[in-house]
């Protein structure tokens, strides 16, 4: 069995299983079952704990949909979150958005507004999670740029909320646990401008 099985299955943590493989008293198989996903495994350990799945994760579903039945009893979970992202192909990031992740992370202001309009223009009025956005900037990448450039999508988006001119783009929100949530949404009207004096 693999650690993700192991761990669900006797209720021990995976970190204090990491800490027995590291002192070399317990191992695992992790092709335990060769004709599943590579990342099954972890997939249902993280939807079992309904757990939201990273950009990473979602990308390599939409990717590879017959995974989804690797999941077992977890398939519908990720289903939902996969239904959550809309139309991830039809709104894509062009090349132009890509091409500047790293220089946006890096704090480098035209680049974070490359992203900001390419945002600005996609963005739905009801408000939408790091998860929609980031799918969007994963998709188009091969493998290989997705494990460098998908480690910078944070920091980039954190660079573009600091422009002025996106503010009214998006809002921390609190979320579960304590931790806060960036939604981001198309832009809203002034309310008051909506009052007939």
């Amino acid at each position: 069995m693999n650690i993700h099985d192991v761990a669900t299955k006797s209720g021990v943590s995976i970190r204090a299983l990491r800490k027995l493989e590291k002192l070399k008293l317990i191992a695992f198989d992790p092709d335990d079952d060769s004709d599943e996903h590579p990342r099954a495994a972890e997939i249902r350990f993280l939807l079992m704990r309904n757990q939201q799945l990273s950009a990473a994760l979602l990308v390599e579903l939409i990717d590879k949909p017959a995974a989804l039945y690797d999941l077992r009893k977890y398939e519908a979970r990720a289903r939902e979150q996969i239904a959550a992202l809309g139309d991830v192909a039809g709104t894509v990031a062009p090349i132009e958005a890509l091409a500047v992740i790293s220089d946006a992370a890096g704090a480098d202001a035209s680049a974070a507004q490359t992203l900001a309009d390419w945002l600005t223009g996609i963005l739905p009025s009801e408000p939408v999670s790091h998860y929609w956005v980031a799918t969007r900037l994963l998709l188009p990448l091969v493998p290989g740029q997705r494990e460098t450039l998908g480690k910078k999508i944070s920091l980039a988006l954190m660079n573009v909320r600091r422009l002025e001119s996106f503010h009214p783009y998006w809002q921390s929100v609190p979320g579960a646990y304590g931790r806060s949530v960036i939604n981001y949404f198309q832009k809203r009207e002034n309310s008051l401008a909506s009052f007939d004096l």
